[in-house]
């Protein structure tokens, strides 16, 4: 269990009176000691949080970094991350090549992976790869999925409001006509999908697309 002595600690105040406002930060290894005064365990030097025996959680708590936790890696990772930025970037790709692979048909929309670019149609891929300088290759996409609109429900909406023994009748035809206007005029929605595109039926398309 963490603890918080707030009012009985002296040595304390002055951090907290001040609001930690520009209290120097530690990378993790330096971060935190172990003080005996009252007590005895680990503190944050930072904001003097104390930890009792929680030594990993003291030096973490107010860190400007810390270590990669990627074995065999020296890179620093930035809170609240436990990895490195490249770490990161490798087992983001591992994820993504994780995912089963299935030919484009072109209309689909596409996502970024781990992002909220989408694409609509080739024509806006081939732009995206002109503006950032990159290959087809060079974007983890994946194929969106598609949400399916509301359906307007009269009871659903009158649930909490009507009594337990009360019902509205001839709510059908309003229905009818509400999911009418939805079906209308609400737009499509789509979100990222569990699959990836081949790289060949990507090309495909973009070799189709009109000059």
């Amino acid at each position: 269990m963490l603890h918080y002595y707030e009012d009985t600690i002296s040595w304390m105040k002055p951090f907290k009176e001040s609001g930690n406002m520009g209290v120097e930060k530690f990378s993790y290894e330096q971060a935190a000691e172990i003080r005996k005064k009252d007590f005895n365990g680990w503190c944050c030097k930072s904001c003097d949080r104390y930890y009792g025996e929680e030594e990993h959680i003291a030096r973490y708590c107010c860190a400007k970094d810390l270590p990669c936790n990627t074995p065999g890696c020296k890179g620093r990772a930035e809170k609240p991350y436990v990895c490195c930025k490249e770490c990161l970037k490798k087992y983001d790709r591992e994820r993504w090549l994780a995912l089963p692979e299935i030919p484009w048909d072109g209309e689909t929309p596409l996502c970024i992976h781990d992002d909220d670019t989408y694409f609509y149609s080739p024509e806006e891929i081939d732009d995206y790869l002109e503006d950032h300088d990159l290959k087809a290759e060079d974007i983890r996409l994946v194929i969106c999925e598609h949400v399916d609109k509301p359906e307007f429900d009269m009871s659903a909406l009158l649930e909490d409001y009507l009594c337990e023994d009360q019902e509205v009748d001839n709510v059908a035809e309003i229905e009818k006509i509400v999911n009418k206007w939805i079906e209308d005029n609400v737009p499509e929605v789509w979100y990222p999908g569990k699959k990836r595109p081949t790289l060949a039926s990507i090309r495909d398309e973009k070799s189709e697309t009109p000059a």
